[in-house]
């Protein structure tokens, strides 16, 4: 029995729902702009990675509602479309920085000890 190999691209539509809220070839350039590739196999390693394209895609539907609306049917309003992007936005926002702390943590303790500091 071979198992089912999952591409970047497979993982970032996973992270999306499965919802194309942008052209296929924006999610590829968006992978590659974070350091994916979008036919190359996803690692747990490529996690950040990942996070920073799934936040990238909903900073862009931040600055257009409508397009969010439009995949996005079950908001009545604009006003809770911006709550529910902002909302996703800042649990990525959090999911990344929990898996910096993890990786600076894990370099050592003092780096770990002077992180934010700057």
């Amino acid at each position: 029995m071979q198992l089912y190999n999952m591409t970047n691209y497979d993982r970032l539509m996973v992270e999306l729902n499965h919802k194309m809220y942008l052209p296929e070839d924006d999610y590829k350039r968006l992978l590659e702009e974070n350091g994916l590739i979008d036919i190359e196999s996803y690692s747990r390693e490529d996690r950040l990675k990942l996070l920073n394209t799934v936040l990238s895609i909903f900073q862009i539907l931040a600055n257009d509602v409508d397009l969010y609306r439009s995949v996005q049917t079950e908001f009545a309003t604009t006003g809770e479309a911006i709550t529910a992007i902002n909302t996703r936005i800042t649990r990525l926002k959090s999911e990344i920085s929990q898996i910096e702390a993890e990786n600076e943590a894990a370099s050592g303790p003092v780096s770990y000890l002077f992180r934010g500091r700057c």
